[in-house]
């Protein structure tokens, strides 16, 4: 379903407007059509919140920029997209990146997984001090979003992952959203649960939150991963933690 058909499905079950046409446009809309009309794009928001790694928020690149002697690289640097959020991972603890590294020249013979490192430590690991110059073991995400490599890389290298995308905002009456169509009903039942919270409808309020408990409980599982059975060998394979200076 497209942006404009969600608000028009959304306001034919608010009981509001008597038929789905009586929105034609998602676009510069005020009163209670602009109501409903940001509550589901709010609602798409919210979903896409209340899970670190979607499937859908998920991409695979391949980036062959990093150069030698530069270990630090803006998304745009690297050619992922501009919807870049991060790797695929939280970056407050250790975990495997599903990240990897081969120089260039070498090809896919010379490839190894590229682990990440939390900031903190990279920086004392890494931005401390005379650095030799190898073949990248870790990665950061820096607190401007750069990704920085470590050691700095001495020669040309191909990196290749998987990233994290930017939550997608619905703006234009096409604009579809990137989860599959079959749970697209969990954005209008979780839009109209804020309309009624408005409303103070709390009779139908409960009605609202029962159907989008019940869409979510559908799209939680299928679009999201399981953890791993044992999650402590899971963070420890991307690779060794160097030692701390000291």
């Amino acid at each position: 379903m497209t942006f404009l058909e969600l608000g028009q499905d959304a306001a034919l079950k608010s009981g509001t407007f008597p038929s789905k046409t009586s929105i034609t446009s998602v676009v510069s809309q005020g009163g209670r059509k602009g109501q409903i009309v940001d509550y589901v794009r709010q609602a798409w928001e919210d979903i896409q919140a209340s899970k670190r790694d979607w499937f859908w928020l998920r991409a695979e690149f391949t980036s062959s920029a990093i150069v030698d002697g530069d270990g630090e690289y803006t998304a745009a640097g690297l050619g992922v997209g501009t919807r870049f959020s991060r790797g695929r991972l939280n970056e407050d603890r250790w975990e495997r990146s599903g990240w990897t590294i081969y120089k260039t020249a070498s090809g896919l013979s010379d490839e190894s997984p590229l682990a990440f490192m939390p900031w903190d430590e990279f920086r004392e690991c890494y931005l401390e001090g005379v650095q030799t110059k190898g073949k990248p073991l870790h990665f950061t995400i820096s607190p401007t979003r750069a990704v920085r490599l470590g050691p700095v890389p001495d020669g040309s290298y191909t990196l290749r992952g998987e990233r994290m995308k930017r939550f997608q905002t619905l703006a234009a009456d096409g604009d579809v959203p990137e989860c599959p169509e079959d749970y697209h009903s969990v954005i209008v039942w979780t839009a109209l649960t804020m309309l009624t919270e408005v409303d103070e409808a709390l009779v139908q309020l409960q009605t609202w939150r029962g159907r989008a408990a019940a869409a979510y409980s559908l799209l939680s599982p299928g679009q999201a991963p399981r953890p791993p059975a044992d999650a402590t060998a899971a963070c420890r394979a991307g690779g060794p933690r160097p030692a701390r200076r000291g």
